[in-house]
Parts: structure tokens; sequence; C-alpha cells
């Protein structure tokens, strides 16, 4: 009867670890927007890119990590200070 119950209980533990290795933002991979690949249709490798994304004109160079497609990366962080934890309140 142990057995049995591990059995039950061996799905239900498997779909949380499942959840948990999705990508953040509802399953969408992370990469650039489409609007980043488009300005580097037809171009190389570090030539000057530029594009708009968010509300936000970018400007960068043409990237590509090995087997990813050519796309403008932005000089610079990331607009609005994003991409740390927000400070603690004392």
């Amino acid at each position: 009867m142990k057995f049995f119950r591990i059995a039950l209980l061996f799905p239900i533990v498997a779909v949380g670890f499942a959840q948990d290795r999705q990508p953040p933002g509802g399953g969408r991979p992370h990469g650039p927007p489409a609007e980043a690949l488009a300005a580097c249709s037809g171009k190389s490798a570090d030539a000057a890119c530029s594009f708009s994304h968010n509300g936000h004109d970018l400007t960068g160079k043409c990237f590509a990590p090995e087997g990813k497609p050519l796309a403008c990366r932005p000089d610079g962080p990331p607009p609005g200070g994003g991409g740390g934890p927000p400070d603690q309140q004392r």
C-alpha cells in the first residue's frame, strides 16, 4: 500500500518540477525582440543598427552568438535601469 501512495505522488511532484523549469513570461523563451532582429536584417556582425522597443529608441551593433540569429544589441544598460534587484529599504 505504501508503494501505491508513492506511485501516486510521483506525477504530482514531477509536474511541479516541470513548471519550475519553464522560462519566465508565460513560457516564452528569452531572446531579442522582433525589432532587434529586423534591425540587422541584411547586415553583418558589428554593423551599426538602431530600433525602437517599448517606446525607447536604441542604437547598437549587430551581434549573434554562435548558432543564433543576428540581432541589434544595444549599447549600454537596458532603459529604465532594469537588470538588477530593487534596493532594499532601510
